[in-house]
C-alpha cells in the first residue's frame, strides 16, 4: 500500500480481529452459511510517521482458515462500519503484501 502522506511503499504489521460469538446456519440445500462480522483489520505504519488502519468488510463463508468457500448465490456482506475503528470497510485489501510475523509484531509494538 501507498502512504497517502509521502507515496512510499508501506507494508502491513499483518491481520487481527475481533473475537464475538457469532452463528452459523445450514440452508435448505444443505448449505452451511459462515456470516462471521467480526472486525478484520490491517494496521499500516510508514517511516515518515504515518499510521492508518483498514479493515475488510466480510461476505458469507470469507474466512482465512478452513471453512467452505463463499455460499454462490448468498450476497450477505458485513457491516460497512465498525465500533473499533472510525474508518470504513473496504470489500477488498489495498495491498497483499504483509510483514513476515517477527517482523509484524515488531511493527505493532512500535504503532502506538
Amino acid at each position: 500500500m501507498k502512504c497517502l502522506v509521502c507515496g512510499r511503499q508501506c507494508l502491513s504489521a499483518g491481520e487481527t480481529t475481533t473475537l464475538v460469538g457469532y452463528g452459523y446456519f445450514v440452508d435448505d440445500q444443505g448449505r452451511k452459511h459462515d456470516h462471521d462480522d467480526n472486525c478484520l483489520k490491517r494496521r499500516y505504519k510508514c517511516e515518515c510517521g504515518e499510521k492508518w488502519i483498514e479493515s475488510k468488510r466480510r461476505t458469507c463463508g470469507d474466512r482465512s482458515d478452513d471453512d467452505p468457500p463463499p455460499i454462490a448465490g448468498c450476497d450477505w456482506k458485513g457491516k460497512g462500519e465498525c465500533d473499533c475503528h472510525s474508518n470504513l470497510k473496504v470489500d477488498e485489501w489495498t495491498d497483499t503484501e504483509v510483514l513476515d510475523r517477527e517482523a509484524g509484531i515488531k511493527a505493532l509494538l512500535e504503532y502506538d
